[in-house]
Parts: C-alpha cells; structure tokens; sequence
C-alpha cells in the first residue's frame, strides 16, 4: 500500500530575507510565484476527487467547482499538490478562499476557484517523491498539457534575472501574489520538510490571538502571542480591526477561563474597553514592526486571518 494517503504531510517552506542566487539549492533553482490563496492537496481515485489542507483536514466540500472539474478533466490515480485560489475585482483574494471554509454554503456559487499545480506527487498509483523536481514538474506539464480551466501550472523560471523582475512587477501591480518559492532541481519530495525557500514581497509575521478588547461577538483590538516556555508569551495587541475583521475573528474565537497579563488590563482599561481571554488557536497575520502606543505597548497592524495555520506553526517558517 502506498504511503502517500489522504491527509498526508506536505513539503514546505522556510522563509529567505533575500532572492536566493541560482547555485544555492541542488542542481541550481527554480523560482515559482507564491499565489495569496490556500495550499491544497488533491486527490484522484476510483473517479472521485478529495481535496485536503496541508494540515490533513478534509476540505472537499468547499470547492465542488474544483472537484466538478477534476472529475471529468484529470486521470485516475493522480496526487497534486498546489494552492487554491480566488480571482477578486482585480487581484488574488486570500478572502474569498477563506470565506468558502468558514461561511456559510451560498459563498461557493459567488467566486469560482482555480486551482494552481505546482507539485505532482502521484500518477497512476506511482508514487513520484523519490523523483527530482525536475522530473516531477515534466510529468506536471504532461498531466495537465491542455491547462484546462480552472486548473493552472505555477509559472517557473530558473534565471534569477527573470524572478528578480517579478519581484519588482508583482509588488508593484498588488495583484494577490505575496512572494517566491524558491526549489532545487534535483530535491525530492520530502513530506513534513522544509526543503524550499520563500521570499515574501511584505514584511511581515504571525502571532496567536490570546485575547480580545472589545466583546467576544464584536472584537475591536486583538491581544497577541507568540509560544514561551510556559504558554504564550504577551507581544502587543493590534490596532482597532475593522468591522470585517470583527466578524472573521468572532467566527473563529471562543472565550478562555484564565488570569490576564497584567500588560493587557492596563493598555485595556486606557480604552474603557473590556478584554476577554480567549483559547490560543486562532493564528493572524500582521505588520512585523510594531508602533509603540501611549504606553509605549506595541501596536500591529492586523493584516489578515490565518486559519490555515496552527499556533504550533508560530515562530517557525511556514510553507
């Protein structure tokens, strides 16, 4: 039996603070564009098609549009691994994603997704992980020769020039592309490793949500985190959210029986604000310099939800 099962581990990603020169991975690198969507595992047997996130989760149900699509338009026995994406009004839209995984059913008829190969890990029942990337990213192309909508092959390039030059197109168009994976031709398929590189075009970071200002239903001010020695370590609370940040962080928090950091009831009480510990599972992305308040605590900016990360992620590279 093969060990390539629904909810297997993904390869991922450590993060890079520079592009990285052609020679530094085996058998030199390639560069991809990393889309603002949600990685995605798709699996094809016996005719049907199953979808799972990279922590295993099955996620099927949120994208019937994709998997209507596989069904009719990719062989049997093939494993891809990519990311999900959402087309907006003029960029990639992470939220549209999220919103097909945490709103209600009537979202998924609103935005078709796409989905964009980058990896493919199985074809007719062989797996394919011991192969080079190289060889992979072939038998990709060959799988998806037609390119049939909504199914993508990620652009490559293995001149440095070429990706230096969508660094610069891409951060200046703000079209949903967040940054570059970077891979070595001659790597294998390393499930749970993090044998590729990211650059990402912003600066930024997670923390864990461990508490809110505000009220549980309409949060205004998140309370951050980031693990400690013993539990989380208090690093700041982010500026007022807006009224659709609210509702995604209230979705996704549930209150917590626990003392509050000293810190936080007095940046809390300057508000006139209640604050309400809350369980430290819910992942955000924000601004990775922090302003100082009056009380010189420091201020984030909350960029976005993460809820395809897990606080245990947190402080480590994320792929």
């Amino acid at each position: 039996m093969s060990l390539l099962e629904f909810g297997m581990v993904p390869m991922l990603a450590r993060p890079v603070p520079s592009l990285p020169a052609e020679a530094d991975l085996p058998g030199g690198c390639v560069y991809e564009p990393k889309f603002d969507g949600y990685r995605a595992i798709l699996f094809m047997a016996g005719g049907r098609c199953r979808i799972q996130s990279r922590h295993g989760h099955d996620i099927t149900s949120a994208f019937p549009d994709i998997v209507a699509a596989a069904e009719i338009e990719l062989p049997d026995g093939v494993v891809v691994d990519g990311e999900m994406v959402v087309w907006g009004e003029d960029a990639y839209d992470f939220i549209q994603v999220q919103r097909r995984l945490t709103g209600p059913p009537r979202v998924l008829g609103l935005s078709p997704a796409s989905f964009i190969a980058f990896d493919l890990l199985m074809w007719d029942d062989d797996d394919l992980r011991g192969q080079t990337l190289t060889e992979r990213r072939r038998m990709l192309d060959v799988v998806l020769v037609d390119h049939l909508m909504p199914f993508q092959v990620v652009p490559q390039t293995s001149d440095r020039a070429v990706a230096a030059s969508w660094i610069r197109e891409y951060s200046r168009n703000e079209i949903g592309i967040e940054g570059l994976v970077v891979k070595g031709r001659d790597t294998t398929y390393t499930s749970g490793q993090r044998g590729w590189l990211k650059l990402r075009f912003q600066d930024t970071s997670e923390a864990v949500v461990c508490a809110v200002v505000g009220s549980l239903e309409q949060p205004e001010r998140l309370v951050l985190g980031t693990p400690g020695a013993a539990g989380y370590d208090i690093i700041g609370w982010t500026h007022p959210i807006s009224a659709k940040q609210q509702q995604d962080v209230a979705e996704l928090i549930a209150p917590r029986d626990q003392e509050l950091d000293p810190r936080v009831v007095a940046a809390a009480t300057e508000t006139g604000r209640e604050v309400h510990p809350v369980q430290p599972t819910l992942v955000v992305e924000t601004s990775a310099q922090p302003e100082r308040d009056a009380l010189r605590w420091p201020v984030f900016e909350l960029v976005r939800v993460r809820p395809d990360l897990g606080p245990d992620e947190v402080g480590d590279p994320v792929g």
